[in-house]
């Protein structure tokens, strides 16, 4: 079992032909998005979940889900989603 973006990722619907140099590729990719992320806090001050979905082009719940994801890192704080 491994833990990724929105959790538990382990036997799901991609556990059957995830092969360990895509969660190697995933893992890159998600670290990369997280640097991004906290440094535009950074520059920002203070960020919403509106603020990422504008700058990275997704939605907001997705922002959310990655702010959350970052939080629980404890790379950001939870009110106004600061750098931590």
């Amino acid at each position: 079992m491994r833990w990724g973006f929105g959790g538990c990722v382990g036997p799901g619907p991609f556990g059957a032909f995830a092969t360990p140099e895509l969660w190697t590729l995933f893992d890159e990719w998600l670290e990369s998005l997280e640097d991004e992320l906290v440094d535009f806090a950074r520059e920002k001050g203070t960020i919403t979940a509106q603020d990422v979905a504008d700058r990275f082009k997704i939605s907001k719940r997705a922002a959310k889900v990655l702010l959350k994801y970052v939080q629980y890192k404890g790379r950001v704080k939870s009110s106004g989603y600061e750098p931590a």
